[in-house]
């Protein structure tokens, strides 16, 4: 466990967060000889968004659940009604080819925020996750699906939520391309606000 002091996006005002895991960018895994660190990005929000993508260096994007609904961000709104969220986040190429070691698991992390402030906030946040390549013979690779849940701790202004994935057996031809799609959703009050900002990325593990 680390007590961590970091700045509450949604009100630029200062909290403490008690959380288990990877608690930021400066403590995330770095890309080594066997491995490749790629992270989500995406700037702006609402329909400002950029597209989402994979990039091995971290630009500090913030959260990007703004815009309101009757004082709701407008990703709580949709969430609370039901709707399909889901974002795909694309690799632009930076940090590619990379060859996998299929001896081992793609791992990553994924990140909510409350869009409060204060560390106000209840419930779960759950993440759809599913991920798809291309190698460089042109032959799809599919890293399968999983769906993982992080519990909301009370004062706490962001949850980090790890994910593991399995490399195909077949997947020997280096990737050119990744995909990365994520739905959050969750039972929840006030903590459906995404976050970046160093947080929320995939490890590949590779080999020469």
């Amino acid at each position: 466990m680390s007590v961590r002091v970091r700045p509450t996006l949604a009100l630029g005002l200062s909290a403490v967060f008690l959380f288990a895991g990877v608690a930021s960018a400066a403590d995330a895994p770095k890309t080594t000889a066997k491995s490749a660190t790629f992270f989500l990005r995406q700037e702006g929000c609402g329909t400002t968004a950029e597209a989402g993508r994979l990039e091995p260096k971290d630009g500090g994007d913030g959260a990007t659940g703004c815009g309101t609904v009757g004082g709701l961000p407008l990703a709580e709104a949709e969430a609370q009604a039901g709707a399909d969220g889901s974002e795909t986040y694309a690799s632009v190429g930076k940090g590619l080819p990379i060859k996998l070691d299929a001896s081992k698991k793609v791992t990553g992390q994924l990140a909510a925020e409350s869009w409060i402030g204060f560390g106000a906030g209840a419930g779960s946040v759950t993440f759809d996750v599913t991920l798809v390549g291309v190698d460089t013979k042109g032959k799809s690779i599919d890293f399968g699906s999983t769906t993982v849940t992080g519990s909301i701790t009370p004062g706490q202004n962001v949850v980090l939520v790890p994910f593991t994935l399995a490399i195909p057996g077949g997947a020997t031809t280096p990737v050119k391309s990744l995909a990365l799609n994520v739905f959050q959703h969750g039972a929840n009050l006030g903590f459906s606000a995404k976050h970046l900002s160093g947080d929320a990325y995939v490890v590949f593990p590779t080999k020469k």
